[in-house]
C-alpha cells in the first residue's frame, strides 16, 4: 500500500503493523473514527521519529513534527476543507490527555508570523 505525507510517497509494507495501548481500545470516550484517526496520528509521530534516529537527521523537520492542518486532513480522513474539524479533534484528543501541542510559531520569508504547532502522541501514559 502507497500514501502520500506532505510531498513523500511512503510505501506500508503487507506485513506492517501498528501498537497501541490497550486502554485506546476501551475507554468510551473515543468513537472508531477517532480511535483511528489517533492511531494514524500515533503512527506518523512514530514512523518520522525512526526515521529520524535512523538518518540521524531529518532535510525539514518543520513537515515531519509540524504538520499542516492540510496534512492533518488528509492523514485523518477529514475532507480538504475540514480544518475545523482537525482542530475539534486535536482539542478532545489533548483534552482526554492523548496528545499534547505545544504552541509555538515562526517568522515565514516574507515576515509574517505563522502559528505552529509540535503534536505528541502520549502512548503508554494517561
Amino acid at each position: 500500500m502507497k500514501i502520500r505525507l506532505d510531498d513523500n510517497e511512503i510505501t506500508i509494507k503487507e506485513n506492517s503493523f501498528v501498537s497501541i495501548p490497550v486502554y485506546w481500545v476501551f475507554d468510551k470516550r473515543l468513537s472508531s473514527g477517532d480511535l483511528q484517526r489517533l492511531i494514524r496520528l500515533w503512527w506518523r509521530y512514530d514512523y518520522f521519529c525512526h526515521l529520524a534516529k535512523k538518518k540521524d537527521k531529518l532535510a525539514d523537520l518543520s513537515k515531519v513534527f509540524y504538520p499542516s492542518q492540510q496534512t492533518l486532513c488528509e492523514l485523518l480522513g477529514f475532507g480538504e476543507k475540514s480544518r475545523t474539524k482537525v482542530t475539534d479533534f486535536l482539542k478532545k484528543m489533548e483534552e482526554y490527555g492523548y496528545i499534547e501541542r505545544i504552541k509555538s510559531g515562526f517568522v515565514d520569508s516574507n515576515g509574517h508570523v505563522k502559528p505552529r504547532h509540535y503534536i505528541t502522541v502520549k502512548k503508554g501514559e494517561n
